[in-house]
């Protein structure tokens, strides 16, 4: 499908900017949740795949207790119900990012602030 050829393109720019600045890749240290299933942009196992190859951790649950942590991020799918997005705000104290900042990083090949990517939590 044309979203998994813009993923296959994405990584391979993660791969090929890596070895030019011959630096850490984009998102070590960083651990990713991907909550529920995606259907917007691409599939989560595609993104997962493209957050690994940025050297990230991915954990298959939630962290309990819930972490503190700046590098931890929940990534939900744009269309992610209102109730998911409260439900994971209240439980890990955390706003949900979408899946459009993990593209953005790496299209611009840096860690963006992720402001603007939050999915609106309780009002």
């Amino acid at each position: 499908t044309q979203s998994t050829g813009v993923l296959v393109l994405l990584q391979t720019s993660l791969i090929m900017t890596d070895r030019k600045k011959k630096r850490a890749r984009l998102f070590t240290g960083y651990r990713f949740y991907f909550h529920d299933n995606f259907e917007l942009l691409t599939t989560k196992e595609a993104l997962v795949e493209v957050v690994r190859i940025g050297d990230a951790e991915v954990l298959d649950q939630l962290p309990t207790p819930p972490t503190e942590d700046p590098r931890f991020i929940i990534i939900v799918d744009p269309d992610c119900s209102k109730e998911s997005v409260e439900f994971i705000t209240k439980v890990t104290g955390k706003c949900p990012i979408s899946t459009y900042w993990i593209i953005d990083c790496i299209t611009s090949y840096q860690i963006i602030d992720r402001t603007k990517y939050e999915l609106p939590g309780p009002s």
